[in-house]
């Protein structure tokens, strides 16, 4: 996903993934503050991060970003 290799930085690229398998198995982008941390954990540890990086976002534009990443890369996944 071409969006993942474009973040700048390990917290956001953590926070696009983890909005990108939350909405892949509920329909939705729940809110980063209501994600388990066994969730953001795992998906940390996939992405090779370590456990101190925050899926945060810093900035309103940067949450409509990744979402809009997202829904562009499940619908290529569905095509």
């Amino acid at each position: 996903m071409a969006s993942i290799e474009r973040t700048s930085t390990g917290q956001h690229r953590l926070a696009l993934l983890v909005l990108l398998k939350c909405y892949q198995r509920l329909g939705y982008f729940p809110n980063l503050t209501t994600v388990p941390g066994d969730v953001v954990g795992f998906v940390c540890s996939q992405l090779g991060l370590a456990e101190s990086v925050a899926a945060e976002h810093d900035a309103p534009r940067t949450v409509t970003c990744c979402r809009a990443a997202a829904r562009a890369n499940i619908a290529l996944c569905s095509r």
